[in-house]
């Protein structure tokens, strides 16, 4: 091959190159768009505004990224089908994250679009009309189908900074589920989502979803009007009104439904730390629970004015506060508290537990105040023979005439958010007797959101420390509570141990125990561990379980955590569980003379062992511990502990599933301690 044959086939081959790198993106001019994009196109530069016509489909491949060049729309008439799948999700998102894109705007759209699995981010909505509204998502007049995606990062210069849904010539209910809608804000009202209907029905129904870290105006989290949407088993938490009115939501005659949910340390400048309420009818909360939500001014949870008569059922107000009037909830002028029946309410700070400023008449039964900060009622329409004790009732606790108690509740561990009873709570079997609200144990009903399951002899419970808990590729750990309760009249053998089922559904573990414990009747037992995630761990959500078995019966627990990556690939290694042990029972408080009096390093049981066993050691004081186990030959094939601990009893769990048959040996250094013990793998 001569000189310039030689460089023409360089040239050509560079061409070739070229063209195959620039083959792996896919141009779309403005326009009417159709048909599918495919995984194998992406990502799809969008150079100008698209529409799906309305006698088309758009459909959307997993894997597919649609990058917006500048701030365009994607404007919906006919079918949108953006179907991703887990861990291979469908990503829209702008070239330039400051000027942002803006969004998918479905116009009188036919019903049953889909969004599933996407990821919608660097929404900005302004402009003209409707154009200033929906960061992300704008329904006119539609109603799309939105599940398993994440909505973050997009604002409005109106309002719904994530969701906007109105209604001008039909309907407009969109159904979203098990989605995350965090991190985004609005000029006016609905960080997270608003609806405005008014001639036509705007009804949401929201169900599984985490709201949190959205911010407007009013209506924080979630700005509503008209109506009667549905929003169940949502997390609705740390939301921001920074200088109006409903941290967590704003309701202006809409009629929710609020079933299931949890409203954690949402803010607001004015009133309703939590739900802020005008003219709202009689909306209802059921099984809802408010936590560390706080106002400036009235309504620490709850505000509600001017002819809105909500329930409250079965609902946990604990902890939250406000400036002035109502740590707990605040009823305004031709208001009252329709039904309000088994609710606690502990622990708020403000004038009055619940403040009555000119309230109709309201029913408040069945129900227990503890420990709130002024009082549990105040105002200038205080119903009669609120909170007076005259008689007692079915436990034989002091009550009123309406049969509330205004005793501590006993919650596991209102610190980290675990309201549910514990074991002698006055709450258990204190609630409403009628038949008809018995709990699903078939007891008489409970006060509080969570009942106490008196269906089995033993309990276990979970409470995680600090969540969400998200552990970061390289992996990490999570700290959790464990305990166990007999409520049988007899003394009780029970085996205890915790897995986790992964991402896939399998079960890996025990990962911590089995472990043996002896309870007494009406005896308890709690310890802190700490569960180590390895970095090969799977990618996705896992459960953490735990189960106690008593003869015949298992009672179980669990939570979840997520892990965000996954680094190498022997991910059954380094499941390492550490803390407190059940081998002893726990004192409290802890004195000195109930601590270890020297260092040891006990047996590890069971021995032999297949494939798990639990290494216990206890520390006469504080100090740097290294815990290794060896093979016959002297290889360390585990290091089950590498830090400081307390003094105290401590166990680590040994798993030897990838390790053969035969004798092992396990070392401790604590200080000047080193010992070192023998157990044996039999498979």
């Amino acid at each position: 091959m001569n000189a310039g044959k030689h460089y023409a086939f360089i040239i050509a081959f560079a061409v070739t190159l070229i063209v195959t790198a620039v083959s792996a993106q896919t141009i779309i001019p403005g326009g009417d768009v159709s048909g599918t994009w495919e995984a194998v196109g992406s990502p799809y530069l969008i150079e100008g505004e698209i529409t799906v016509p309305a006698d088309s489909i758009l459909n959307i491949e997993p894997g597919v990224e649609v990058n917006f060049q500048g701030h365009y729309k994607l404007i919906v008439n006919g079918y949108l089908e953006a179907l991703g799948a887990e861990g291979d999700s469908i990503l829209f998102t702008a070239a330039y994250t400051s000027e942002g894109w803006h969004g998918i705007r479905f116009i009188e759209a036919p019903d049953s679009s889909h969004l599933s699995y996407c990821i919608i981010e660097y929404g900005r909505a302004f402009g003209d009309s409707l154009d200033h509204h929906g960061g992300s998502i704008m329904c006119e007049s539609s109603s799309p189908v939105i599940g398993h995606c994440t909505i973050s990062r997009n604002s409005s210069e109106g309002n719904g900074g994530g969701i906007y849904c109105t209604a001008n010539e039909s309907s407009s209910n969109p159904t979203i589920h098990h989605s995350s809608i965090t991190g985004n804000s609005a000029a006016i009202f609905g960080g997270g989502l608003c609806t405005e209907g008014w001639m036509y029905p705007t009804e949401p129904n929201i169900s599984y979803c985490d709201i949190s870290e959205n911010s407007a105006i009013t209506g924080g989290g979630i700005s509503l009007s008209f109506f009667w949407p549905t929003i169940s088993f949502c997390t609705i938490n740390n939301n921001a009104a920074v200088s109006g009115y409903g941290g967590g939501i704003y309701s202006l005659s809409a009629i929710p439904l609020l079933d299931h949910c949890t409203f954690n340390g949402n803010s607001c400048a004015v009133r309703g730390g939590a739900i802020a309420g005008y003219w709202c009818g009689d909306f209802v909360a059921e099984y809802c629970v408010f936590s560390e939500n706080t106002s400036g001014n009235d309504g620490g949870a709850v505000w509600v004015d001017y002819n809105t008569w909500p329930s409250f059922i079965n609902c946990t107000i604990s902890n939250n506060s406000s400036g002035q009037n109502g740590g707990g909830i605040y009823v305004g002028s031709m208001c009252r508290l329709y039904v309000f029946r088994n609710t606690i309410v502990s622990g708020n700070q403000g004038n009055g537990a619940i403040y009555f400023r000119n309230a109709d008449v309201c029913t408040i039964t069945y129900s227990d105040f503890s420990d709130n900060e002024i009082g549990n009622f105040l105002g200038g329409s205080v119903p009669a023979g609120l909170g007076q004790l005259i008689t007692v009732n079915t436990n034989g606790d002091s009550c009123d005439a309406f049969y509330n108690i205004f005793l501590d509740p006993c919650l596991v561990n209102v610190n980290q958010n675990d309201f549910r009873l514990q074991w002698g709570s006055p709450c258990i079997d204190a609630g409403d007797p009628d038949p008809s609200y018995n709990d699903p144990d078939g007891t008489a009903a409970d006060i509080g959101t969570f009942y106490f399951d008196q269906s089995m002899p033993v309990r276990v419970l979970l409470t995680p420390h600090n969540t969400p808990i998200v552990i970061p590729p390289e992996g990490g750990s999570f700290d959790y509570t464990i305990q166990a309760t007999n409520i049988d009249p007899l003394t009780q053998l029970v085996s205890s141990w915790c897995d986790a089922t992964l991402p896939d559904g399998t079960i890996y573990g025990p990962v911590f125990g089995p472990v043996s414990i002896t309870l007494e009747s009406g005896q308890s037992e709690r310890r802190e561990r700490t569960q180590t995630v390895p970095p090969a761990a799977p990618t996705g959500t896992y459960t953490y379980n735990a189960y106690a078995i008593a003869g015949s019966d298992t009672s179980m627990d669990s939570f979840t955590f997520v892990k965000l990556g996954s680094s190498g690939i022997d991910w059954l290694s380094g499941w390492f569980n550490t803390g407190e042990s059940f081998n002893k029972a726990k004192d409290s408080p802890v004195t000195s003379s109930s601590l270890p009096s020297a260092y040891s390093l006990g047996q590890n049981y069971p021995n032999p062992f297949n494939p798990t066993t639990v290494l216990s050691f206890e520390l006469q004081v504080s100090s740097l511990v290294k815990l290794t186990v060896f093979d016959i030959s002297g290889r360390m094939v585990a290091e089950l502990v590498n830090g400081w601990r307390d003094a105290g009893v401590h166990e680590a769990t040994f798993d030897g599933s990838k390790l053969s048959s035969g004798l092992y040996f396990y070392r401790i250094l604590a200080g000047e301690f080193n010992y070192v013990k023998k157990m044996v793998l039999v498979k």
